[in-house]
């Protein structure tokens, strides 16, 4: 699993890509919370090659989206795999987690 971050204007870009496990959930869950720490709320996630997801996957997501909403933040998630987008339709989550198809798509949420 390759985890990319990076800013772009007023929003925080990850790119994941690969499986992701128990290792690289900890690895994404401290980039975030040290993003976090310096203020930022809001984050774009590139899933467009993430591969797979669990449900401590689905967890990080969560619990990302309601840390941000309590600072008036936001996540967007970009682009997902029919096999993620189905997880995430099946544990009805689509619309929690704001899927988006495009990266221009995705970067109006923030504009």
């Amino acid at each position: 699993m390759k985890i990319t971050s990076k800013n772009i204007e007023s929003f925080n870009l990850f790119e994941l890509n690969g499986r992701l496990n128990q290792e690289d959930l900890v690895e994404l869950e401290d980039q975030i919370i040290e993003k976090m720490k310096y203020g930022s709320k809001y984050f774009l996630f590139d899933i467009s090659k993430l591969s797979y997801l669990n449900s401590s996957g689905l967890r990080i997501l969560i619990k990302t989206q309601k840390q941000l909403k309590l600072f008036d933040g936001y996540l967007v998630l970009v682009d997902p795999m029919p096999n993620v987008k189905d997880i995430m339709k099946l544990s009805e989550l689509d619309d929690f987690l704001n899927l988006r198809y495009g990266l221009k798509e995705a970067i109006k949420e923030f504009i």
